[in-house]
């Protein structure tokens, strides 16, 4: 009996043993298999890291643009519609708002007597030019058989783009002859003469008498004192007829004035002098609009226009309501001259970064000026196309990703940092391999620059991007 109980407990210790040995073994197994997976889960995660390639191709300001066109167009000075209104330069279409020049300045002119003609209410009239001679002359005779006025010939010049003739002292020329025996001298009447052929006013009748005409080929002159005179329509003609006045008769003999001989001096062509003419136009115009209040990052604006002049010296002008007035250099003023071709469009347009607000009020109001002026005597006209006013507001940050690796990445967080800020923000963007992504966040204002932005990815990997 004791001994098989001596058995029991000896067989008992080693089944004892046996387990512990199993367990063991079981556990050594263990260890040593999760020795493995760490050691193969940490490769694969090492491996998986140096496939991932994100990099930040671009950090900016996220604006939402606004663009807006004028509402109202007070012209300035004299300045006239000739044609459109303000709904045709919302697009750049070749339909245009179209604005007549004024005189803005006027000089001595000198109005020399051509033969070309003109027709007026069905009659025919002389053109007066103030350029010279361009021909080889006309000699416009009268007879001498009997004493009176007798006219050579009306000469009209047209008032387009004068509103007034001011007052000075005239000078006329004329170039004449006559045959002896026979007296006479030249003389003018001077009227205002409508487009219909009517007259609108005499001024003067019988003046600017010269001395006795020549037997040879002479240049006389007469003085007349001319009064201030406004301009009734445009397209009225300043009229002078030249007049030879025979005082002594004798038959068969005549008298001429000579004119357009362009192989004359200046000083010896048939020619009123010290006419106060307009010897510069202009054209100014104030358009108006309306805008929102909101945050600005940016302001453009765009003039495109033409002119049926070449060489205009043109100033575009956007109202400053910090200054209260409108700017002449910089921000706000564009200064140009048109090309030398006419009616051809030219687009202007300039960005506003620092302070574009500066050019609205309170209420989103803005007016832009628009002038072109030149000397000339020729009146032109103003032909806007297009006239915009945009604007971008900040709405947040716009990040642009690439992900040049083998492997979708994960962009779980990102900072902002400059000299006086450094934030980090949490992020949710998945980028696919070989993919470009745009991530918006509007709780993000950049900083003014230079900032440094940096994103960390789920797997360990940052990108740094840096706006000097």
């Amino acid at each position: 009996m004791q001994t098989i109980m001596k058995r029991l407990k000896h067989d008992k210790r080693a089944v004892s043993n046996a387990i512990v040995v199993m367990l063991s073994l079981v556990l050594v197994v263990i260890i040593v298999a999760n020795v493995v997976l760490w050691s193969y889960q940490m490769n694969q995660l090492d491996w998986e890291k140096m496939q991932e390639d994100v990099k930040i191709t671009d950090v900016a300001r996220a604006g939402e643009t606004w663009s807006y066109n004028p509402s109202g167009y007070p012209p300035s000075g004299s300045t006239s519609l000739v044609s459109g209104s303000v709904s045709n330069l919302t697009s750049n279409d070749g339909v245009y708002m179209v604005f007549r020049s004024y005189a803005t300045a006027t000089s001595n002119r000198t109005l020399y007597a051509h033969q070309e003609t003109t027709i007026i209410g069905g009659a025919t009239y002389y053109l007066q030019k103030l350029d010279s001679a361009d021909a080889s002359g006309t000699t416009l005779s009268v007879s001498g058989a009997t004493t009176g006025r007798k006219s050579t010939g009306k000469f009209v010049y047209q008032l387009k783009g004068s509103s007034s003739i001011p007052a000075s002292t005239w000078t006329i020329y004329y170039r004449a002859i006559e045959d002896p025996v026979m007296v006479a001298h030249c003389d003018v009447d001077i009227r205002i003469r409508r487009a219909d052929g009517g007259i609108r006013e005499t001024i003067a009748t019988d003046v600017a008498n010269s001395g006795s005409i020549p037997t040879a080929w002479s240049t006389l002159s007469g003085t007349y004192v001319w009064s201030a005179y406004t301009v009734v329509d445009q397209t009225d003609y300043l009229e002078i007829e030249y007049y030879i006045e025979v005082t002594t008769a004798s038959a068969a003999k005549t008298a001429s004035l000579r004119i357009d001989d362009s192989t004359l001096p200046l000083s010896d062509q048939t020619r009123v002098t010290n006419i106060m003419l307009p010897s510069e136009y202009a054209v100014e115009v104030e358009f108006s609009g309306t805008s929102n209040t909101e945050d600005w990052t940016q302001l453009i604006w765009t003039v495109d226009s033409a002119w049926t002049i070449s060489s205009v010296n043109v100033t575009l002008q956007l109202f400053n309501y910090t200054l209260g007035d409108y700017p002449t250099s910089e921000n706000g003023y564009i200064a140009y001259t048109s090309g030398d071709t006419p009616n051809i469009d030219e687009t202007k347009n300039q960005t506003i970064t620092v302070n574009p607000t500066d050019f609205r009020n309170a209420t989103g109001y803005w007016r832009m000026k628009i002038k072109g002026v030149k000397a000339t005597d020729t009146q032109f006209d103003f032909k806007v196309d297009w006239i915009e006013f945009k604007v971008v507001t900040d709405s947040g940050t716009l990040f642009t990703f690439e992900n040049a690796g083998s492997l979708t990445s994960h962009v779980v967080s990102l900072w902002i940092i400059n000299s006086t800020n450094h934030r980090r923000y949490d992020a949710n963007l998945f980028i696919n391999s070989g993919e470009e992504a745009t991530y918006i966040r509007a709780d993000i204002r950049l900083p003014s620059t230079p900032f440094i932005a940096k994103v960390v990815t789920e797997r360990g990997n940052m990108a740094v991007f840096a706006r000097s």
